[in-house]
């Protein structure tokens, strides 16, 4: 990953200028996903633009990092290519790996390493401050 889109991405996680959304880059109601975040930043940088759609009855967030001879880069729930490749990044959801506890007792705490995505976390409850901490190390 590009560092200086890092250091803007985890500052932007730990500003509090976002608020935490689920199940998709952003919600109808202004709330983000650890990678809308990232597509915010984009946005703001290189240019790009939220829409609202809706699958299925529900209400979706799309973003569309830019419109071209091509057509449109979007997605509604990872990285655009274009977000991806200018942040440096190999995956559209980036792989961490994360320890997870698996068996609790008065005397110890059995933890192992579990493969998932940023993504995975961000929808499980993670906060944006755990994932920047995951992503600061890892990324």
């Amino acid at each position: 990953m590009k560092q200086e889109i890092k250091v803007k991405w985890l500052q932007a996680l730990r500003s509090g200028e976002y608020r935490q959304g689920r199940y998709a880059l952003r919600t109808s109601n202004n709330e983000f996903c650890c990678l809308g975040v990232l597509c915010d930043l984009y946005s703001r940088e290189v240019g790009g633009e939220w829409a609202y759609e809706v699958y299925t009855s529900t209400l979706c967030s799309l973003f569309v990092a830019k419109h071209d001879e091509e057509g449109s880069d979007t997605s509604t729930g990872q990285l655009p290519g274009s977000v991806m490749e200018w942040a440096g990044l190999e995956e559209y959801n980036p792989s961490v790996n994360v320890a997870r506890p698996l068996l609790s007792s008065l005397s110890h705490e059995l933890k192992a390493e579990l493969h998932t995505t940023l993504a995975e976390l961000n929808d499980e409850g993670e906060s944006f401050s755990r994932i920047a901490d995951i992503i600061q190390d890892q990324l």
